[in-house]
């Protein structure tokens, strides 16, 4: 490793411990401004500063403290690279964990209204139907019950959850109790087995790439709390992530295959999540970045099939529930989907604007302080060896950007959230970029060994950190609920 190397590299790690201490002093100037409290009582349309002042004013220092430690005594650490076949292990580990967070840091209670809502379509799904019916008084009742995220059909009396249906069908084969638990957790299994092939094939050479690839992503807080939650956002992820995986084999029968996976991507949640993510990659692909431009043509026919059907979904579920054709929107403005954004996007976009800027800095901060260590690290390490990452990296690179700034763009404001839950389903994505810049440097010892102790780290300080701070948050409102529930 040359010296300008070794320069580099310090210059990263000075600059990743420089971002992590910088949370403290934003989170203050957001408490002096009044925009959060740790209590909680500047809550309501504040809820993302709050929880960032909350959550990670002290782990952002705590982040740097481990970075310094990692780099002045990491060296003493020794991490032989491992056999892919660990990956397997790593994949069961984390279906463990992700199950045990479930319980012991989410209390198996859906907190948000996002994570409520699949599961009220679920329980659609097992009783064999694809919308449930309302009588006259439950229609009444629903407005006032339960007024968000659905979509109702007064003139035929039905309704459904307002979200695309494919993470509430893969949560209606598993048991009511525990759907989003093992759903999620053999998911985050499937997306680690992924990832590890991704490292594979992007590194045949180094027998210990899939296992970093794997270690880089599950000892991120955000990845195992994420999955034991019950946000969609963890089936993105896996969709994502086996996306890539067969993208990147390049051979026409991985093409269709992964067009296949991306059809079904689209209808997870929103449609605009899985579109966002393939869309860098479409143009790289198109340009000959990934060989022949008529392997395109799968991806062509999959999306442009897939975002009319699951755009229009409470629609075509209507007309099929209830055999009525009519219930099919005529005009583009008429399509649901499309109008309930707008009409989300117009009732928030003035305060949106506001503080635009603000919650795009919290949201960058929040997703990277709910990394791992070594993950901040390495990304400072990518900025500075940007040039050398090659064509693979740099696509995933400017995939996340562009996830990034298009969830900027349509909802900047991510509110109640493990981290930037909106910046979750590329986080593949810069796994690859961490993963890549890890063997760029790989000669310098020094920064190996901090990046191997910083992983340690991750998960041995900061998961069950972050896993206490959602037990705080939670714990108390799922008490509540059992109370309720216990009632006669």
């Amino acid at each position: 490793m040359t010296q300008h190397s070794s320069n580099t590299a310090y210059r990263a790690f000075r600059y990743s411990v420089i971002f992590c201490i910088l949370a403290l002093p934003l989170a203050f100037g957001f408490t002096l401004a009044g925009l959060a409290a740790r209590d909680g009582s500047a809550y309501g349309y504040f809820v993302t500063f709050s929880l960032f002042v909350a959550q990670d004013a002290l782990v952002g220092p705590a982040m740097a403290l481990v970075i310094f430690a990692a780099w002045r005594w990491g060296v003493r650490l020794h991490l032989p690279e491992t056999k892919p076949n660990a990956v397997i292990a790593i994949a069961l580990l984390a279906v463990v964990f992700s199950v045990a967070l479930r319980f012991l840091a989410h209390h198996n209670y859906p907190l948000s209204l996002d994570e409520f809502m699949p599961t009220f379509q679920a329980a659609i799904f097992r009783n064999g139907q694809l919308m449930a019916p309302l009588s006259d008084t439950a229609l009444e009742l629903s407005k006032n019950l339960q007024p968000f995220f659905t979509y109702v059909d007064e003139e035929r009396q039905v309704w459904i959850q307002h979200y695309r249906p494919i993470h509430a069908a893969i949560l209606s084969v598993f048991p009511a109790a525990y759907d989003q638990a093992i759903a999620h957790a053999v998911l985050t299994g499937i997306t680690v087995i992924a990832i590890g092939n991704i490292g594979k094939q992007l590194f045949p050479e180094r027998p210990g790439a899939p296992v970093l690839a794997a270690l880089f992503l599950v000892t991120s807080p955000q990845v195992l709390l994420t999955s034991a939650s019950g946000f969609a956002f963890t089936t993105h992820l896996a969709f994502n992530t086996v996306w890539l995986a067969l993208f990147l084999r390049g051979a026409w029968r991985a093409h269709v295959c992964a067009a296949i996976i991306g059809f079904f991507a689209l209808g997870i949640h929103q449609v605009h999540v899985h579109a966002i993510y393939v869309f860098p990659f479409g143009i790289a692909m198109l340009l000959g970045y990934f060989g022949s431009r008529w392997k395109t043509l799968p991806y062509i026919v999959a999306y442009l099939v897939g975002v009319p059907v699951w755009s229009m979904w409470p629609e075509i579920a209507t007309w099929l529930h209830t055999g009525d054709a009519t219930a099919l929107p005529s005009r583009l403005i008429e399509i649901e989907y499309l109008a309930n954004y707008l009409e989300f996007s117009g009732s928030v976009g003035v305060a949106d604007r506001r503080f635009s800027l603000w919650f795009l800095i919290v949201n960058i901060w929040r997703f990277l302080l709910w990394m791992s260590p070594a993950v901040v690290l390495l990304l400072a390490l990518a900025i500075m060896k940007r040039r050398q990452l090659g064509t693979v990296a740099i696509v995933c690179a400017i995939g996340f950007l562009f996830t990034v700034s298009m969830s900027h763009l349509m909802l900047p404001n991510q509110m109640h959230t493990i981290g930037s839950r909106y910046y979750h389903p590329a986080l593949t994505n810069l796994v690859v970029v961490c993963l890549t810049t890890y063997y760029i440097f790989f000669e310098n010892v020094r920064c190996r060994k901090t990046c191997l102790a910083a992983l340690v780290a991750g998960l041995v300080i900061f998961l069950p950190w972050r896993a206490f701070q959602i037990h705080e948050k939670v714990g108390p409102r799922a008490e509540v609920q059992a109370r309720l529930n216990a009632l006669d």
